[in-house]
């Protein structure tokens, strides 16, 4: 499970590609097979948090003044944080592999504190000043709404039983594969909605990790592509509850980076941030294509028009380039 260093390229956005398309098949990029995503956990963890700025250059930053630190922490917009790493190298299990997504409410009870905490994110919805009042309000209103339309397909979302149950498979299939990691144990940190990452981060603790034991564990984003508002999202919560769980404020960047690399017992952290063109995702959209083509007669397959569908992102969070 070696640690690398992958280089990011911006990510664009093609309109044109869209206005003329037509609904025959919807590819969904949510679900994937277990066997798939494992090589990108053996092959692919990434060993800092942010695109922003070299390593180095981040360090630093942060080690020259402090307060850019606190002030980019603050700020409403996922902002660099001193990068989690671990030489996976050497390292033995057990090994935590933490799915993190957004989440979605299991019931309709659910359904308003899922709202309340997505509409509360600033870099999901930025609304700047107002995010606290506007934020609350949005999401009351938008509440029945959004109930009735969780009941009519069958009470919830089933985001959560399929994100453990594919965390279970693939800890199941890495302890076949990478043994000397073994054991591999899955959690799941959803950003909105119950397993919340607060909810995670204790149960690594309460399960043996970290609080002077150290132990080590992968974040692996379900998002294939990265944007500060889903992926970034997710790390600022993720580092928010190390620190405050494993960490007190007042550290200087000296200290915070060498618990990062869990060298006074804490838990030691990789990354998988991004993998939109990992040849483990490619292969599952074309698999599930062929299957889907091969349901129409010969005569008709080349009519057939493919629709790619992904959740978009306000032009703004485009424009910054993350």
């Amino acid at each position: 499970m070696p640690s690398s260093t992958i280089h990011h390229p911006k990510p664009f956005c093609n309109h044109d590609s869209i206005e003329n398309a037509f609904h025959i098949i919807v590819i969904n990029l949510h679900f994937l097979s277990v066997n798939h995503i494992t090589t990108m956990v053996l092959r692919n963890p990434i060993s800092r948090l942010t695109k922003y700025a070299p390593q180095n250059n981040i360090i630093k930053l942060a080690s020259t003044s402090p307060s850019i630190l606190r002030s980019l922490q603050s700020r409403g917009l996922a902002a660099p944080v001193p990068p989690v790493t671990q030489d996976a190298t050497s390292s033995r299990g057990p090994t935590a592999m933490v799915f993190m997504n957004m989440g979605g409410p299991s019931t309709t009870a659910e359904v308003g504190d899922f709202l309340s905490r997505l509409f509360a994110d600033g870099d999901l919805i930025p609304l700047g000043r107002l995010q606290n009042y506007l934020g609350p309000l949005i999401s009351a209103r938008r509440t029945p709404k959004i109930q009735k339309q969780y009941a009519a397909i069958g009470g919830g979302s089933p985001i959560r039983k399929w994100s453990e149950y594919q965390a279970e498979e693939m800890c199941k299939i890495l302890d076949r594969t990478s043994p000397e990691t073994a054991p591999h144990k899955p959690y799941v940190a959803f950003r909105y909605a119950n397993p919340l990452t607060e909810e995670m981060y204790n149960k690594l603790l309460a399960d043996g990790f970290g609080n002077g034991k150290g132990g080590r564990a992968v974040a692996f984003t379900q998002y294939p592509q990265y944007s500060c508002s889903t992926t970034g999202s997710s790390i600022n919560e993720l580092w928010k509850w190390r620190q405050r769980l494993e960490g007190k404020s007042n550290d200087g960047p000296g200290e915070i980076m060498r618990r990062a690399n869990g060298k006074d017992g804490t838990i030691s952290w990789s990354v998988i941030d991004r993998w939109p063109v990992h040849p483990g995702l490619i292969e599952a959209i074309a698999q599930n294509i062929e299957a889907t083509l091969a349901t129409y007669p010969e005569d008709k397959k080349h009519d057939v028009t493919l629709l790619f569908s992904a959740h978009s992102l306000p032009m703004s969070v485009v424009n910054r380039g993350i």
